[in-house]
Protein backbone atom coordinates (compact mmCIF):
# COMPACT_ATOMS: atom_id res chain seq x y z
CA UNK A 1 0.00 0.00 0.00
CA UNK A 2 1.48 3.34 -1.08
CA UNK A 3 0.71 6.02 1.48
CA UNK A 4 3.14 8.63 0.15
CA UNK A 5 0.29 10.57 -1.50
CA UNK A 6 -1.39 10.84 1.90
CA UNK A 7 1.74 12.20 3.54
CA UNK A 8 2.84 14.75 0.98
CA UNK A 9 1.42 16.77 -1.86
CA UNK A 10 1.05 20.31 -3.18
CA UNK A 11 -2.15 20.81 -1.22
CA UNK A 12 -0.24 20.12 1.99
CA UNK A 13 2.13 22.44 3.78
CA UNK A 14 5.09 21.37 5.85
CA UNK A 15 7.05 23.96 7.73
CA UNK A 16 9.70 23.93 10.40
CA UNK A 17 8.15 26.98 12.04
CA UNK A 18 5.03 29.04 11.48
CA UNK A 19 4.12 30.25 8.00
CA UNK A 20 5.37 33.79 7.36
CA UNK A 21 3.40 36.11 5.09
CA UNK A 22 6.25 38.23 3.75
CA UNK A 23 4.14 41.23 2.71
CA UNK A 24 2.58 41.51 6.16
CA UNK A 25 5.69 40.84 8.20
CA UNK A 26 8.14 42.93 6.21
CA UNK A 27 6.06 46.02 5.44
CA UNK A 28 4.83 45.44 1.91
CA UNK A 29 7.66 43.40 0.40
CA UNK A 30 6.34 41.44 -2.56
CA UNK A 31 7.63 38.19 -4.04
CA UNK A 32 7.35 37.20 -7.69
CA UNK A 33 8.64 34.24 -9.64
CA UNK A 34 8.51 32.69 -13.07
CA UNK A 35 7.06 29.50 -11.49
CA UNK A 36 3.86 29.18 -9.49
CA UNK A 37 4.50 26.05 -7.39
CA UNK A 38 7.85 24.62 -6.32
CA UNK A 39 8.11 21.38 -4.37
CA UNK A 40 11.06 19.70 -2.71
CA UNK A 41 11.41 16.19 -1.40
CA UNK A 42 12.56 15.57 2.19
CA UNK A 43 16.21 15.78 1.03
CA UNK A 44 15.64 19.27 -0.40
CA UNK A 45 15.87 18.18 -4.04
CA UNK A 46 13.32 19.67 -6.43
CA UNK A 47 10.58 17.38 -7.67
CA UNK A 48 7.95 17.61 -10.38
CA UNK A 49 5.51 15.35 -8.53
CA UNK A 50 1.84 16.15 -9.09
CA UNK A 51 1.38 19.79 -10.15
CA UNK A 52 4.82 20.94 -8.99
CA UNK A 53 7.24 22.66 -11.33
CA UNK A 54 10.95 21.91 -11.16
CA UNK A 55 13.11 24.60 -9.60
CA UNK A 56 15.81 26.42 -11.59
CA UNK A 57 13.68 29.45 -10.99
CA UNK A 58 14.20 33.10 -10.28
CA UNK A 59 12.54 34.71 -7.26
CA UNK A 60 12.36 38.50 -6.99
CA UNK A 61 11.77 40.33 -3.70
CA UNK A 62 10.60 43.92 -4.23
CA UNK A 63 9.74 46.96 -2.15
CA UNK A 64 9.12 50.34 -3.75
CA UNK A 65 11.81 50.86 -6.38
CA UNK A 66 14.19 48.31 -4.88
CA UNK A 67 14.47 44.63 -5.66
CA UNK A 68 16.73 41.67 -5.02
CA UNK A 69 16.85 38.42 -6.95
CA UNK A 70 17.81 34.87 -6.02
CA UNK A 71 17.81 31.71 -8.08
CA UNK A 72 16.73 28.36 -6.65
CA UNK A 73 18.62 25.53 -8.30
CA UNK A 74 17.16 22.12 -9.14
CA UNK A 75 18.99 20.82 -6.07
CA UNK A 76 17.29 23.38 -3.83
CA UNK A 77 20.33 25.64 -3.43
CA UNK A 78 19.86 29.40 -3.26
CA UNK A 79 22.17 31.15 -5.68
CA UNK A 80 22.63 34.92 -5.50
CA UNK A 81 22.32 36.86 -8.69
Amino acid sequence: MDTSSELWGPEMEDTIREVVYVGDRFGGVSISSNKSLLCFDPRGIGTAARDCQLPNTTVVFSLGGYSDTVTISRLGRLLER
